[in-house]
C-alpha cells in the first residue's frame, strides 16, 4: 500500500519526540486493515519515523531519505493466545498399509495342495472320470484361506504343476464360487514352448518366469511352496521365495503372511 500523498516529509526524529505523519484518514485506513487481520503492510511515505499503538497492536515503520521507501512493519499482540483446535475436531490421518505391486502365492498340485499325487493316480483318464473335492486337498479349509487371500488387494494366487491343467481347474473350482476360482492361475508344460502336460520340465523356474511375466513382477515377490526339494533349490537359486510342503497344511500359512507382510508398507 501506498500513502505518498499522506505524509509530508520531515526530518528524522529521535524517541521519545513524536510527530503526526499521516492523516486521520490514512491512520483510520491503517486500523480498519489491522482489525480485519491485514499482515504484512508496506507503507511509502516521504521520509519519516513513525511508531504508534492502533487497537493494542504495535506498528513500526522504517523510512529512508534515499528511497522514501518503508520496507517493513511488524505487528503483534502481546497478550493475544494462539487459537487451539479442540481435540474432538482433529481429524487424524488414516493410515494405509498395502502393497504397491502384486505378490504371488503359487504352490504345486501334486502331495503338495493335495494328499496324493493325482497324475499318477489317473495319467490320461478322461476328465470326467477325475473328480477331485475339497477333502483331497491336504489343508482342511483350503477353500477359506484361498478365499481370504484373493480378497486382498494386489495379491494373486497361482498353481503351478507338471499335470493337467483341467485337472487342477476342477479341483479349484470344487473349493471356490466360480468368481474367485476363475481368478486362481494354473499354469502347467503346456503353457511353456515345447511343453506338455504330465511330462516333467528341468525345474518350475520356466513358469515362475511366465507367472511373473504375466502379473508384470519380478520372481521375487512369488512365494512357492512344492513337496520336490530340487524344484524349491533351483526356484531359490532363482531368486523365489520357495519352501517345502510335503503337503502344505495349516502349519504353513505364516509363510504366507511373513511374504505378504515383506513387500507390504
Amino acid at each position: 500500500f501506498f500513502f505518498s500523498s499522506c505524509a509530508q516529509p520531515l526530518k528524522p526524529l529521535s524517541p521519545p519526540a513524536s510527530a503526526l505523519v499521516a492523516s486521520v484518514r490514512t491512520m483510520d485506513l491503517l486500523q480498519q486493515l489491522l482489525q480485519s487481520r491485514v499482515f504484512g503492510l508496506t507503507v511509502a511515505t516521504g521520509g519519516l519515523a513513525y511508531a504508534g499503538n492502533i487497537t493494542g497492536q504495535r506498528i513500526y515503520v522504517y523510512a529512508s531519505y534515499a528511497s522514501a521507501l518503508i520496507l517493513c512493519r511488524e505487528i503483534y499482540r502481546s497478550t493475544q493466545k494462539q487459537e487451539v483446535i479442540p481435540k474432538q475436531d482433529v481429524v487424524e490421518p488414516e493410515i494405509k498399509v498395502g502393497l504397491k505391486e502384486d505378490v504371488l502365492i503359487a504352490f504345486d498340485f501334486d502331495r503338495c495342495l493335495m494328499t496324493r499325487h493325482w497324475f499318477g493316480t489317473y495319467r490320461f483318464q478322461p476328465i470326467d472320470h477325475i473328480n477331485p473335492g475339497p477333502s483331497d486337498f491336504a489343508h482342511e479349509n483350503i477353500g477359506a484361506l484361498f478365499e481370504s487371500l484373493l480378497k486382498q488387494k494386489k495379491v494373486s494366487l497361482a498353481v503351478a504343476s507338471f499335470g493337467r491343467n483341467d485337472v487342477i481347474t476342477k479341483a479349484i473350482a470344487s473349493v471356490l464360487p466360480p468368481q474367485l476360482a476363475s481368478r486362481v492361475i494354473v499354469c502347467t508344460p503346456s503353457d511353456v514352448e515345447g511343453g506338455k502336460d504330465g511330462y516333467s520340465l528341468p525345474s518350475k523356474n520356466p513358469q515362475l518366469q511366465l507367472l511373473a511375466n504375466r502379473l508384470g513382477i519380478d520372481v521375487s515377490r512369488i512365494c512357492f511352496f512344492d513337496d520336490d526339494r530340487k524344484n524349491i533349490k533351483h526356484a531359490k537359486d532363482f531368486g523365489v521365495n520357495a519352501i517345502v510342503a510335503d503337503p502344505f497344511t495349516e502349519e504353513l500359512e505364516p509363510h504366507i503372511q511373513e511374504h505378504i507382510a515383506h513387500f507390504s508398507w
